[in-house]
Protein backbone atom coordinates (compact mmCIF):
# COMPACT_ATOMS: atom_id res chain seq x y z
CA UNK A 1 0.00 0.00 0.00
CA UNK A 2 1.83 3.24 -1.36
CA UNK A 3 0.78 5.51 1.99
CA UNK A 4 1.80 9.27 1.39
CA UNK A 5 4.92 9.58 4.20
CA UNK A 6 4.03 11.72 6.83
CA UNK A 7 5.74 15.37 6.98
CA UNK A 8 8.06 16.24 9.54
CA UNK A 9 5.35 18.25 11.72
CA UNK A 10 3.41 15.31 11.26
CA UNK A 11 5.64 12.75 12.74
CA UNK A 12 6.38 15.11 15.58
CA UNK A 13 3.13 15.21 16.28
CA UNK A 14 2.34 11.73 16.33
CA UNK A 15 5.88 11.67 18.82
CA UNK A 16 3.58 13.70 20.99
CA UNK A 17 1.11 11.40 20.72
CA UNK A 18 2.55 8.29 21.61
CA UNK A 19 4.18 9.40 24.56
CA UNK A 20 0.41 10.85 25.41
CA UNK A 21 -0.84 7.04 24.96
CA UNK A 22 1.99 5.40 26.86
CA UNK A 23 1.23 7.70 29.88
CA UNK A 24 -1.90 6.52 29.73
CA UNK A 25 -1.12 2.64 29.46
CA UNK A 26 1.02 2.96 32.35
CA UNK A 27 -1.91 5.11 34.54
CA UNK A 28 -4.37 2.34 33.48
CA UNK A 29 -2.44 -0.17 34.80
CA UNK A 30 -0.48 -1.55 31.78
CA UNK A 31 -3.75 -2.20 29.72
CA UNK A 32 -5.44 0.66 28.30
CA UNK A 33 -9.25 -0.34 26.44
CA UNK A 34 -9.13 0.43 22.49
CA UNK A 35 -12.67 2.43 23.11
CA UNK A 36 -10.29 4.72 25.59
CA UNK A 37 -7.29 5.06 23.34
CA UNK A 38 -9.80 6.11 19.96
CA UNK A 39 -10.40 8.67 22.71
CA UNK A 40 -7.16 9.85 22.99
CA UNK A 41 -5.98 9.74 19.15
CA UNK A 42 -9.42 11.72 18.00
CA UNK A 43 -10.33 13.73 20.85
CA UNK A 44 -7.26 14.48 23.51
CA UNK A 45 -6.84 18.42 23.69
CA UNK A 46 -4.10 19.74 21.63
CA UNK A 47 -3.52 16.22 20.78
CA UNK A 48 -5.99 14.44 18.93
CA UNK A 49 -6.93 14.20 15.18
CA UNK A 50 -10.18 16.48 15.10
CA UNK A 51 -8.81 18.47 18.28
CA UNK A 52 -5.81 20.05 16.36
CA UNK A 53 -5.16 22.03 12.74
CA UNK A 54 -4.88 19.50 10.41
CA UNK A 55 -6.71 19.66 6.57
CA UNK A 56 -9.09 16.88 7.18
CA UNK A 57 -11.98 16.88 4.45
CA UNK A 58 -11.91 17.30 0.80
CA UNK A 59 -9.03 16.42 -2.26
CA UNK A 60 -6.17 17.27 -0.05
CA UNK A 61 -7.33 15.84 3.33
CA UNK A 62 -8.00 12.14 4.33
CA UNK A 63 -11.79 11.87 3.83
CA UNK A 64 -14.63 13.47 1.49
CA UNK A 65 -18.03 14.07 3.41
CA UNK A 66 -21.24 14.42 1.27
CA UNK A 67 -21.63 18.03 1.68
CA UNK A 68 -18.29 18.55 0.51
CA UNK A 69 -19.36 16.94 -3.32
CA UNK A 70 -22.82 18.47 -3.36
CA UNK A 71 -24.88 20.36 -2.19
CA UNK A 72 -27.79 18.32 -2.68
CA UNK A 73 -28.00 16.38 0.56
CA UNK A 74 -27.87 19.92 2.38
CA UNK A 75 -31.39 20.70 0.00
CA UNK A 76 -32.79 17.32 1.12
CA UNK A 77 -32.21 18.09 4.57
CA UNK A 78 -33.59 21.81 4.48
CA UNK A 79 -36.77 20.72 2.55
CA UNK A 80 -37.14 17.91 5.49
CA UNK A 81 -36.24 20.34 8.07
CA UNK A 82 -39.13 23.00 6.40
CA UNK A 83 -41.71 19.89 6.52
CA UNK A 84 -41.27 19.25 10.16
CA UNK A 85 -41.13 23.43 11.11
CA UNK A 86 -44.49 23.95 9.17
CA UNK A 87 -45.60 21.39 11.93
CA UNK A 88 -44.44 22.71 14.38
CA UNK A 89 -45.38 26.13 14.19
CA UNK A 90 -49.06 25.64 13.15
CA UNK A 91 -49.43 23.91 16.71
CA UNK A 92 -49.67 26.96 18.49
CA UNK A 93 -46.02 27.47 19.82
CA UNK A 94 -45.84 29.89 23.15
CA UNK A 95 -45.30 33.07 22.34
CA UNK A 96 -41.62 34.27 20.79
CA UNK A 97 -40.46 30.65 20.02
CA UNK A 98 -40.09 29.77 16.71
CA UNK A 99 -38.10 26.04 15.50
CA UNK A 100 -34.76 25.88 15.18
CA UNK A 101 -31.61 23.83 13.64
CA UNK A 102 -28.88 22.23 16.20
CA UNK A 103 -25.97 20.83 13.79
CA UNK A 104 -23.50 18.48 15.60
CA UNK A 105 -20.05 18.06 14.24
CA UNK A 106 -20.48 20.39 11.49
CA UNK A 107 -17.42 19.39 9.53
CA UNK A 108 -16.00 22.58 7.08
CA UNK A 109 -19.28 24.14 7.42
CA UNK A 110 -20.81 23.88 3.90
CA UNK A 111 -23.64 21.56 5.10
CA UNK A 112 -24.63 24.49 7.13
CA UNK A 113 -23.90 26.98 4.29
CA UNK A 114 -26.18 25.62 2.37
CA UNK A 115 -28.84 24.66 4.56
CA UNK A 116 -29.31 27.91 5.62
CA UNK A 117 -29.23 29.30 1.33
CA UNK A 118 -31.64 26.84 0.76
CA UNK A 119 -34.14 27.56 3.58
CA UNK A 120 -34.30 31.19 2.72
CA UNK A 121 -35.15 30.46 -0.93
CA UNK A 122 -38.05 28.25 0.26
CA UNK A 123 -38.99 31.13 3.24
CA UNK A 124 -38.51 28.74 5.84
CA UNK A 125 -35.50 30.48 8.26
CA UNK A 126 -34.76 28.69 11.26
CA UNK A 127 -34.72 31.21 14.55
CA UNK A 128 -31.42 30.26 14.96
CA UNK A 129 -29.00 27.47 13.40
CA UNK A 130 -26.67 26.54 16.34
CA UNK A 131 -23.79 24.27 16.05
CA UNK A 132 -21.78 21.83 18.30
CA UNK A 133 -18.49 22.01 17.04
CA UNK A 134 -15.63 20.15 19.41
CA UNK A 135 -13.14 20.97 17.32
CA UNK A 136 -11.18 24.27 17.87
CA UNK A 137 -9.37 24.29 13.82
CA UNK A 138 -12.57 23.10 12.18
CA UNK A 139 -14.64 25.65 13.93
CA UNK A 140 -12.56 28.60 12.62
CA UNK A 141 -13.29 27.04 9.51
CA UNK A 142 -17.08 26.78 9.62
CA UNK A 143 -16.52 30.95 10.84
CA UNK A 144 -14.55 31.70 8.50
CA UNK A 145 -17.33 29.99 5.46
CA UNK A 146 -20.61 31.45 7.49
CA UNK A 147 -19.21 34.51 7.75
CA UNK A 148 -19.51 34.66 4.20
CA UNK A 149 -23.44 34.59 3.94
CA UNK A 150 -25.88 37.19 3.66
CA UNK A 151 -26.28 39.29 6.46
CA UNK A 152 -29.80 38.18 7.44
CA UNK A 153 -28.41 34.37 7.56
CA UNK A 154 -25.10 35.12 9.30
CA UNK A 155 -26.75 36.32 12.37
CA UNK A 156 -29.22 33.07 12.82
CA UNK A 157 -25.69 31.26 13.31
CA UNK A 158 -24.60 30.33 16.57
CA UNK A 159 -21.62 28.49 17.77
CA UNK A 160 -22.77 26.08 21.28
CA UNK A 161 -19.89 24.95 23.36
CA UNK A 162 -22.03 22.43 24.85
CA UNK A 163 -25.43 20.93 24.35
CA UNK A 164 -28.27 23.38 24.39
CA UNK A 165 -29.37 23.56 28.28
CA UNK A 166 -33.02 25.26 28.16
CA UNK A 167 -35.78 23.63 25.69
CA UNK A 168 -36.10 24.42 22.30
CA UNK A 169 -37.77 22.95 19.33
CA UNK A 170 -36.69 21.89 15.84
CA UNK A 171 -34.30 19.49 14.33
CA UNK A 172 -31.07 18.29 15.34
CA UNK A 173 -28.61 17.27 11.92
CA UNK A 174 -26.29 14.96 12.83
CA UNK A 175 -23.88 14.04 9.40
CA UNK A 176 -21.08 10.99 9.94
CA UNK A 177 -20.81 12.26 13.50
CA UNK A 178 -21.96 8.51 15.22
CA UNK A 179 -19.33 6.79 13.07
CA UNK A 180 -16.68 8.82 14.60
CA UNK A 181 -18.01 8.10 18.57
CA UNK A 182 -15.06 6.23 20.54
CA UNK A 183 -15.70 2.33 20.38
CA UNK A 184 -14.88 -0.93 22.06
CA UNK A 185 -12.98 -3.49 20.33
CA UNK A 186 -13.34 -6.88 20.37
CA UNK A 187 -11.54 -10.53 18.87
CA UNK A 188 -12.85 -14.17 18.81
CA UNK A 189 -9.84 -16.56 20.11
CA UNK A 190 -11.68 -19.64 19.28
CA UNK A 191 -13.25 -20.19 22.69
CA UNK A 192 -14.01 -16.77 24.11
CA UNK A 193 -14.44 -13.00 23.23
CA UNK A 194 -11.43 -10.72 24.50
CA UNK A 195 -11.06 -7.09 24.40
CA UNK A 196 -8.75 -5.54 22.51
CA UNK A 197 -6.90 -2.58 24.17
CA UNK A 198 -3.18 -1.31 24.16
CA UNK A 199 -0.01 -2.21 26.29
CA UNK A 200 3.79 -1.76 26.26
CA UNK A 201 6.44 -3.84 25.24
CA UNK A 202 9.92 -2.59 25.00
CA UNK A 203 9.28 0.69 24.89
CA UNK A 204 6.09 0.41 22.09
CA UNK A 205 2.64 0.25 22.20
CA UNK A 206 1.48 -2.80 21.28
CA UNK A 207 -1.79 -4.69 20.84
CA UNK A 208 -3.08 -6.74 23.61
CA UNK A 209 -6.22 -8.59 24.68
CA UNK A 210 -8.07 -9.00 27.94
CA UNK A 211 -11.40 -11.46 28.86
CA UNK A 212 -14.12 -9.32 27.71
CA UNK A 213 -16.70 -8.64 31.02
CA UNK A 214 -20.03 -10.66 31.35
CA UNK A 215 -21.75 -7.94 30.15
CA UNK A 216 -19.50 -7.74 26.80
CA UNK A 217 -19.77 -11.14 26.31
CA UNK A 218 -23.58 -11.03 26.49
CA UNK A 219 -23.92 -8.42 23.83
CA UNK A 220 -21.63 -10.00 21.33
CA UNK A 221 -23.04 -13.37 21.84
CA UNK A 222 -26.51 -12.04 21.10
CA UNK A 223 -25.29 -10.20 18.25
CA UNK A 224 -22.97 -12.67 17.17
CA UNK A 225 -23.90 -16.38 18.12
CA UNK A 226 -21.41 -18.60 16.22
CA UNK A 227 -18.19 -16.24 15.79
CA UNK A 228 -14.83 -17.68 14.31
CA UNK A 229 -11.55 -17.74 14.87
CA UNK A 230 -9.96 -14.04 14.52
CA UNK A 231 -13.39 -12.21 14.24
CA UNK A 232 -13.45 -8.57 14.98
CA UNK A 233 -15.98 -6.86 16.20
CA UNK A 234 -16.58 -3.66 18.01
CA UNK A 235 -19.59 -1.95 20.14
CA UNK A 236 -20.72 1.43 20.75
CA UNK A 237 -21.30 1.67 24.24
CA UNK A 238 -21.62 5.05 24.59
CA UNK A 239 -24.80 5.36 22.01
CA UNK A 240 -27.32 5.08 24.68
CA UNK A 241 -26.53 8.22 27.11
CA UNK A 242 -24.96 10.27 24.00
CA UNK A 243 -28.64 9.73 22.49
CA UNK A 244 -30.13 10.97 25.82
CA UNK A 245 -28.24 13.71 25.81
CA UNK A 246 -28.88 15.34 22.99
CA UNK A 247 -33.09 14.88 22.99
CA UNK A 248 -32.52 16.10 26.56
CA UNK A 249 -33.77 19.50 25.55
CA UNK A 250 -35.53 18.91 22.71
CA UNK A 251 -39.35 19.38 23.71
CA UNK A 252 -40.61 18.60 20.27
CA UNK A 253 -38.93 17.93 16.91
CA UNK A 254 -36.76 15.70 15.12
CA UNK A 255 -33.24 14.11 14.51
CA UNK A 256 -31.98 13.76 11.66
CA UNK A 257 -28.81 11.18 11.50
CA UNK A 258 -26.84 10.37 8.46
CA UNK A 259 -24.09 8.17 8.39
CA UNK A 260 -22.50 5.03 6.80
CA UNK A 261 -23.55 1.32 8.17
CA UNK A 262 -27.07 -0.03 8.49
CA UNK A 263 -29.00 -2.04 10.35
CA UNK A 264 -28.39 -5.17 12.42
CA UNK A 265 -27.98 -7.93 10.15
CA UNK A 266 -26.32 -5.79 7.89
CA UNK A 267 -23.56 -4.38 10.33
CA UNK A 268 -22.75 -7.88 11.90
CA UNK A 269 -23.38 -10.29 8.70
CA UNK A 270 -21.43 -13.27 9.24
CA UNK A 271 -19.27 -12.43 5.83
CA UNK A 272 -18.25 -9.04 7.76
CA UNK A 273 -16.04 -11.41 10.12
CA UNK A 274 -13.09 -8.91 10.12
CA UNK A 275 -15.67 -6.15 11.56
CA UNK A 276 -16.14 -2.70 9.95
CA UNK A 277 -12.84 -0.59 12.04
CA UNK A 278 -11.14 1.43 9.61
CA UNK A 279 -8.94 4.53 9.74
CA UNK A 280 -7.83 6.74 6.88
CA UNK A 281 -5.21 8.64 5.96
CA UNK A 282 -4.78 11.05 2.88
CA UNK A 283 -7.71 9.10 1.54
CA UNK A 284 -5.66 5.47 2.27
CA UNK A 285 -7.86 3.61 4.45
CA UNK A 286 -6.69 1.07 7.16
CA UNK A 287 -3.08 2.77 8.15
CA UNK A 288 -1.65 1.65 11.22
CA UNK A 289 -3.06 3.20 13.78
CA UNK A 290 -0.01 3.23 15.70
CA UNK A 291 2.41 4.89 12.87
CA UNK A 292 -0.41 7.44 12.26
CA UNK A 293 -1.64 8.20 16.06
CA UNK A 294 -3.65 11.28 15.98
CA UNK A 295 -2.86 12.06 11.85
CA UNK A 296 -5.25 9.98 10.49
CA UNK A 297 -9.01 9.41 10.79
CA UNK A 298 -10.74 6.28 13.37
CA UNK A 299 -14.29 5.24 12.45
CA UNK A 300 -16.58 2.10 12.49
CA UNK A 301 -20.18 1.64 10.82
CA UNK A 302 -23.00 2.42 12.24
CA UNK A 303 -25.17 -0.30 13.78
CA UNK A 304 -28.77 1.81 13.01
CA UNK A 305 -30.39 -1.03 14.88
CA UNK A 306 -28.69 -0.25 18.12
CA UNK A 307 -29.07 3.44 17.18
CA UNK A 308 -32.39 2.43 17.54
CA UNK A 309 -32.76 0.89 20.59
CA UNK A 310 -30.49 3.83 22.16
CA UNK A 311 -33.52 6.37 21.22
CA UNK A 312 -36.24 3.91 23.22
CA UNK A 313 -34.31 4.09 26.24
CA UNK A 314 -34.60 7.80 26.42
CA UNK A 315 -38.20 7.62 25.32
CA UNK A 316 -37.77 8.98 21.97
CA UNK A 317 -39.00 7.45 18.92
CA UNK A 318 -38.34 6.33 15.76
CA UNK A 319 -39.97 8.48 12.83
CA UNK A 320 -38.31 6.45 9.79
CA UNK A 321 -34.83 4.24 8.04
CA UNK A 322 -33.96 4.34 4.99
CA UNK A 323 -31.33 5.18 2.38
CA UNK A 324 -29.65 8.19 1.61
CA UNK A 325 -30.95 7.86 -2.39
CA UNK A 326 -34.36 7.34 -1.59
CA UNK A 327 -34.12 9.84 1.22
CA UNK A 328 -33.48 12.66 -1.48
CA UNK A 329 -35.40 11.21 -3.99
CA UNK A 330 -38.10 12.08 -1.68
CA UNK A 331 -37.14 15.71 -0.58
CA UNK A 332 -37.03 17.01 -4.16
CA UNK A 333 -33.42 16.00 -5.37
CA UNK A 334 -34.45 16.18 -8.98
CA UNK A 335 -36.30 19.55 -8.91
CA UNK A 336 -32.92 20.92 -6.59
CA UNK A 337 -30.61 19.57 -9.16
CA UNK A 338 -32.39 21.01 -12.05
CA UNK A 339 -32.48 24.18 -10.53
CA UNK A 340 -31.42 27.07 -12.98
CA UNK A 341 -30.28 29.28 -10.69
CA UNK A 342 -27.52 26.59 -9.34
CA UNK A 343 -26.17 25.59 -12.44
CA UNK A 344 -25.66 28.05 -14.93
CA UNK A 345 -23.63 26.72 -17.63
CA UNK A 346 -23.77 23.09 -19.01
CA UNK A 347 -19.88 22.73 -17.79
CA UNK A 348 -20.87 23.06 -14.00
CA UNK A 349 -24.02 20.52 -14.69
CA UNK A 350 -22.25 18.37 -16.05
CA UNK A 351 -19.77 18.42 -13.06
CA UNK A 352 -22.59 18.90 -10.50
CA UNK A 353 -24.15 16.07 -12.44
CA UNK A 354 -21.05 13.71 -11.29
CA UNK A 355 -20.75 14.88 -7.65
CA UNK A 356 -24.44 14.38 -6.80
CA UNK A 357 -24.33 10.65 -8.57
CA UNK A 358 -21.99 9.32 -6.11
CA UNK A 359 -24.32 10.69 -3.45
CA UNK A 360 -27.24 8.65 -5.20
CA UNK A 361 -25.08 5.42 -6.79
CA UNK A 362 -26.32 2.31 -4.30
CA UNK A 363 -22.43 1.45 -5.17
CA UNK A 364 -21.44 4.84 -3.65
CA UNK A 365 -22.73 6.50 -1.09
CA UNK A 366 -26.74 5.93 -1.78
CA UNK A 367 -27.16 2.86 -0.07
CA UNK A 368 -23.89 2.40 2.16
CA UNK A 369 -25.31 5.90 3.86
CA UNK A 370 -28.32 5.88 5.55
CA UNK A 371 -30.46 8.05 6.82
CA UNK A 372 -32.71 7.68 10.58
CA UNK A 373 -35.02 10.28 11.84
CA UNK A 374 -36.15 10.07 15.56
CA UNK A 375 -38.68 12.01 16.75
CA UNK A 376 -39.85 13.65 20.13
CA UNK A 377 -43.50 14.56 20.62
CA UNK A 378 -44.36 14.90 16.88
CA UNK A 379 -46.00 12.15 15.67
CA UNK A 380 -46.68 12.52 11.83
CA UNK A 381 -44.91 10.97 8.76
CA UNK A 382 -41.88 12.65 7.42
CA UNK A 383 -41.43 13.08 3.36
CA UNK A 384 -37.89 12.04 3.37
CA UNK A 385 -38.92 8.13 4.76
CA UNK A 386 -41.84 7.42 2.29
CA UNK A 387 -39.26 4.48 1.49
CA UNK A 388 -39.26 2.99 5.00
CA UNK A 389 -36.80 0.38 6.10
CA UNK A 390 -37.79 0.18 9.38
CA UNK A 391 -37.93 -3.58 9.25
CA UNK A 392 -34.92 -4.28 8.66
CA UNK A 393 -33.87 -3.25 12.23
Amino acid sequence: MNIPEPSLDERLHVAAVTQAAHEAVTAAGGFLPFEQFMELVLYAPRLGYYAVGTHKLGRGGDFVTAPELSPVLAYGLATQYAEVAARLSADALPVGSSPSILEIGAGSGRLAFDVLSKLDELNALPAEYQILEISPDLKARQRALLEQLPPHLWERVRFLSTLPSTPWMGVVLANEVVDAMPVEWFEFNGHAWQEVGVALAGGELIWAHRQASAEQRRFLDAKQPQPILGERRERNARLESWVSAVFATLARGVGLFIDYGGGESEVWHGARHSGTLTSFYRHHQNVDLFRYAGICDVTAWVDFTELRHAARAGHVNLAGFTTQAAFLMHTDFEAHFQAPSTHPNAQDLMSKAQAAKRLMHPNDMGERFKVMALSKNLDAPLRGFKNDLSHLL
